[in-house]
């Protein structure tokens, strides 16, 4: 065993927190029941995840991107979908929700978009700054990438979760951030240069977060649980309302095989 592995062998050092069995926790330094015990739960999370306390309104904010952006209950959605055909399995429910949540974990779809985002903008924010015009750096990552992380849309250009996104944004007054002007000037020069590609809602998403504080990292883990509302919803209903098996079955004859041709099976 390697010097390292022998440093921590029975042991795990951390400041994180810790459990005492019949007296309570502690997290980050404080008693989880007598200080955290009346958190809101967002704030919660977020503070395990980031040590901070938020204010409420940012925690309003940000549990209003769970709900406007996130919590479709239509099984046509991928995550949504696994989570239907388990329940049409009559799989557990943690089976379900955590098959549906590792689905989430997509390049084009859920949390690492966003995530993706917010480094983008950093990265425009830091480069303007330079001296760099954001056009020129709009065209160059197009050119490279051929998409833009938090733009863009499959089937339709427009996204309905802006509209009310924003409006919950100016309503806790937070819509004067710097990434939020950045992204929106962003959506700017793409609609000038006529691409097909406009803001959706993990950019806004992603954008809110970066002016609360929130780095590409701590998005990505934040948004993960997003999904939550649409997918046990999806499950439920499968499994309580619907015979077993019925959930978008496909007959053998309706699936094109082009692989190899039939062959004989010789036992040796």
């Amino acid at each position: 065993m390697s010097g390292e592995l022998e440093r921590h062998e029975d042991r795990w050092e951390t400041d994180l927190g810790t459990l005492v069995p019949g007296k309570g926790a502690v997290l980050r330094g404080r008693d989880l029941l007598r200080e955290l015990g009346r958190e809101r739960w967002m704030g919660l999370y977020l503070y395990a995840l980031t040590g901070r306390r938020l204010e409420d309104r940012a925690l309003r904010l940000l549990e209003g991107i769970w709900v406007l952006c996130c919590s479709y209950p239509d099984p046509r959605l991928w995550n949504n979908r696994v989570a239907a055909l388990a329940g049409s399995a009559r799989a557990p429910g943690g089976l379900a929700l955590g098959a549906a949540l590792a689905a989430s974990e997509g390049e084009l779809y859920g949390a690492v978009p966003a995530a993706q985002a917010l480094a983008l903008l950093q990265q425009f924010r830091s480069r303007e700054a330079a001296g760099e015009p954001l056009e020129a750096l709009v065209r160059a990552e197009l050119r490279r990438r051929r998409r833009l992380p938090g733009y863009g849309r499959p089937l339709v250009r427009g996204d309905e979760r802006l509209a009310p996104l924003l409006e919950l944004a100016r309503e806790l007054g937070l819509d004067g951030g710097p990434f939020l002007a950045l992204a929106l000037r962003v959506d700017e020069v793409l609609a000038r240069g006529r691409w097909r590609v406009r803001l959706n809602a993990a950019g806004l998403a992603a954008a809110l977060a970066g002016d609360l504080g929130l780095t590409p990292r701590e998005l990505h883990l934040y948004l993960l649980p997003c999904f939550t509302a649409g997918i046990v919803a999806c499950y439920a209903d499968a499994r309580d309302h619907h015979p077993p098996g019925s959930f978008l079955p496909l007959r053998c004859d309706r699936v094109r095989y082009t692989g190899p041709p039939p062959r004989p099976w010789r036992r040796p």
